[in-house]
């Protein structure tokens, strides 16, 4: 089973549930360990990432709404990329490359904000 992540109904990430749970840990440990105050629909796509650990699809599109909250959503997918990137155990090529590509349609959605 994989983690599927769609933007306005065009799928950006389908990566194994194992990577994204490492990405998914990572973020949350960054948001909680300095204490951001994350925008309501940034917090409630968080707490529906989890959900896409376990096989559930969702939409980014659908939490949020405007620009600051998603380049603080593509901050913290950028951190948690290069958390694990400098672990012991970093991502294969093809997830590193699939992590990339969930980035930067992250960051192409929020200029299709500006």
């Amino acid at each position: 089973m994989g983690v599927k992540i769609f933007c306005n109904n065009i799928e950006i990430l389908d990566v194994k549930n194992s990577i994204f749970t490492c990405i998914y840990n990572n973020m949350n440990h960054h948001a909680e360990n300095l204490s951001l105050e994350l925008p309501d629909n940034l917090q409630q796509l968080i707490i529906q990432l989890y959900a896409a650990t376990h096989g559930i699809g969702l939409d980014i599109a659908d939490y949020l709404k405007n620009k600051n909250e998603v380049l603080a959503f593509a901050n913290l997918v950028r951190f948690a990329i290069e958390k694990e990137q400098a672990s012991s155990y970093p991502f294969n090529e093809e997830a590193e490359k699939a992590l990339e590509n969930f980035y930067q349609s992250i960051i192409h959605y929020s200029k299709e904000l500006s």
